[in-house]
Formats: structure tokens, C-alpha cells, sequence
């Protein structure tokens, strides 16, 4: 038992004394969080860039209800076709143009819009553009059936948890104890990692 300790000990000692291994063990964690700042701020980046979009409504779902213009996002509505635009896509000031087709049938859940341009939307432009098609067809929908617009906002519902204790009279748990323990577990785990 004593020489198996003896190995153990010294394996242990020429394993942690390597300088791969203090190294690995401390670049390891640093590039992991290196890695979740530089993903926060590229999700967080927002572009300078201003982008002007040709709407073709083919289905007229828009009717007056136009886009609303926001931050670097601006929409222009041309009486000419797809076909011509596309066509003369050099010609114009436009960066991109979007195309509504017809929705064919009023109970259908998915539609599908296009966008045509050189480059791509960045992953967030396309998530406003989508969330406005999405309201703007919501709305068409609502016409169409002649529902009250106003009597389907009020099913619309925020809700919000609010942890209680079982037993009367002691301490409310606060719903951020939820994320102060995912940060301590987070804390902990990369203090076992280095440890081990």
C-alpha cells in the first residue's frame, strides 16, 4: 500500500508540475468565458448600417397598415412588380426587396415571405422583419374573419411567477434565487475543474 501511495504521489507531482498542465488548467476557463463575452457582444452588436427595403404586398395583406420604419430599417412600398424591381435591382436605392405573397388560406399558420438582395439580413434584422410580417398578417387575418380586434388583444397576457413558502408566516424565496444559484453552480463548477 505504502509504494502504491508512493506512485500515486509521485505521477501526481510530475502530471501538475508540467507547465501544460498549470497552463490548460488556468486558459482553459479564461477562453471559455473569453468565448461567452465575445458571443454577448456580438449578439448585442448593433450594426450602423441603414438599410432601405422595397415591399411588393402581391396579396394586398398590408392594405394601410405599412411598416413602421425603425432604427437603421426603412421600407418603401414602389408601385412597379417583383419582376421589374428585380430587373432593375441596380438601378434602384433600395438594399433588398420583400416579397408578400398571397395568403392562400386564411386558417394556414406558416407563411412563407421572401427577400431578395446581394447580401443577407444579419440574424436580427431578419427577426424585425419577420415580427412585423408576422403582426402586419395577424391583423389581415383578424379583418378577414371580422373579429374584434380589440376583444383578441385582451387574451393577450403577461404572466409572472412569484415563488411563495408552503408554510404561513416564513420568508418569500426571491425568483431571482433561481439565478443567483445558476451562477454560484457556474462559479463552483469551474473552481472544481481547476481544482481537479
Amino acid at each position: 500500500m505504502n509504494k502504491l501511495w508512493l506512485i500515486f504521489k509521485r505521477e501526481y507531482l510530475t502530471r501538475v508540475k508540467k507547465r501544460s498542465f498549470i497552463l490548460a488548467t488556468i486558459l482553459t476557463p479564461l477562453a471559455f468565458a473569453l468565448f461567452f463575452v465575445i458571443v454577448g457582444f456580438i449578439s448585442a452588436y448593433e450594426s450602423d448600417t441603414s438599410l432601405t427595403i422595397a415591399v411588393v404586398d402581391e396579396g394586398n395583406i398590408l392594405k394601410e397598415r405599412k411598416f413602421r420604419d425603425e432604427k437603421g430599417l426603412y421600407y418603401q412600398y414602389p408601385k412597379k412588380g417583383l419582376e421589374e424591381l428585380r430587373k432593375n435591382f441596380e438601378e434602384n436605392e433600395y438594399n433588398g426587396i420583400l416579397y408578400i405573397p398571397t395568403v392562400k388560406e386564411i386558417a394556414t399558420k406558416k407563411h412563407t415571405i421572401y427577400y431578395y438582395a446581394e447580401d443577407q439580413l444579419s440574424v436580427e434584422i431578419a427577426s424585425r422583419v419577420r415580427r412585423q410580417v408576422r403582426r402586419r398578417i395577424r391583423d389581415y387575418k383578424i379583418e378577414e374573419l371580422n373579429l374584434d380586434k380589440m376583444e383578441l388583444d385582451k387574451l393577450e397576457t403577461d404572466v409572472d411567477l412569484d415563488p411563495e413558502p408552503i408554510i404561513e408566516g416564513e420568508e418569500d424565496a426571491s425568483s431571482m434565487s433561481g439565478v443567483i444559484g445558476m451562477i454560484i453552480g457556474g462559479v463552483l463548477g469551474i473552481i472544481m475543474y481547476m481544482a481537479l
